[in-house]
């Protein structure tokens, strides 16, 4: 029986498709347009976003950012009409996907990192090009500042966290010009990438956000207005929150006030944003303050 997917919303996930019985997904370039057109529509459609992606010729790498609905409705979307094209273009029947696609939760801004490299290293390691700018299908010409190649059409793409602006392109680039066996070995529990401790607490806040009702989690208090509320009795205002300050006076509360809108289910990103933190130290906070 196959594991039960981890997919919550608000996380950006590293997702991996194969050919059936290691196949070519893509027999030529025809293909791989159609396939991006198809997911496109889909994250539109789904509000998720396109972090990175390559594809090669018997699998695919993505990084996906999902809000509301599951990976598992964005890519039934997204496989089924491919499927159906791939067979109909190519006059060939049966599966076109080896099984369901794979998908891992990435718990901090390191590991997104060294995924970005991990990705668009994929055909350097393949032995298909030289360098990972060499090849035409994967994201590696967004995060180097290029324009679209005419060849792929229109494709909405966000940069992942630490690479945004022109700071970010700087980031990358030196990223990348770091030698190819320089590639992070990624620890995975599962289906999650962090460190012990961030999946451990993950795995348990994930049990505890299947529980939360649906409506309550749409209809919820915006952010802003739920931390006054919650601080209310205390001096303390979010300006001095989202500060950079280490006081105890300011943490402890910050602490506790992190892991209280987690448990009711606030996303670690939205947290993370507000308060000006990385997700991490979101998911850290609410382990240490669990029971």
């Amino acid at each position: 029986m196959s594991e039960a997917r981890i997919d919550v919303a608000e996380h950006w996930y590293h997702v991996i498709a194969r050919g059936q019985r290691r196949e070519d997904l893509f027999l030529d370039d025809q293909d791989r347009r159609v396939y991006l057109a198809l997911l496109q529509k889909a994250l539109r459609r789904n509000h998720a976003d396109l972090g990175g992606y390559c594809l090669m010729d018997n699998h695919l790498h993505l990084l996906i950012y999902r809000r509301d609905n599951s990976l598992g409705i964005i890519f039934r979307q997204v496989h089924i009409e491919y499927a159906k094209a791939f067979n109909r273009r190519h006059r060939k029947v049966g599966y076109v996907f080896q099984g369901r696609f794979k998908s891992y939760l990435v718990l901090n801004d390191r590991y997104l990192a060294a995924l970005v490299r991990y990705i668009h290293n994929n055909p350097v390691r393949a032995g298909m090009v030289k360098y990972a700018g060499g090849y035409r299908w994967s994201s590696d010409w967004f995060y180097r500042g290029r324009p679209s190649p005419r060849f792929m059409g229109k494709l909405d793409l966000v940069r992942v966290p630490g690479f945004e602006s022109g700071a970010g392109r700087r980031a990358y680039l030196q990223l990348m010009a770091e030698a190819p066996g320089a590639d992070a070995e990624f620890p995975k529990t599962g289906q999650m990438v962090g460190t012990n401790e961030e999946i451990k607490h993950a795995n348990r806040r994930t049990r505890a956000r299947k529980t939360w009702p649906r409506a309550e989690r749409r209809f919820r208090m915006p952010i802003l207005e739920r931390i006054r509320k919650m601080m209310a009795s205390s001096k303390v205002t979010v300006g001095l929150l989202a500060s950079s300050s280490q006081k105890r006076s300011l943490s402890n509360p910050r602490t506790r006030l992190m892991a209280a809108l987690y448990r009711e289910g606030y996303p670690p990103s939205e947290i993370a944003r507000t308060l000006k933190r990385n997700i991490s130290t979101v998911i850290h906070a609410s382990g240490r303050t669990s029971a």
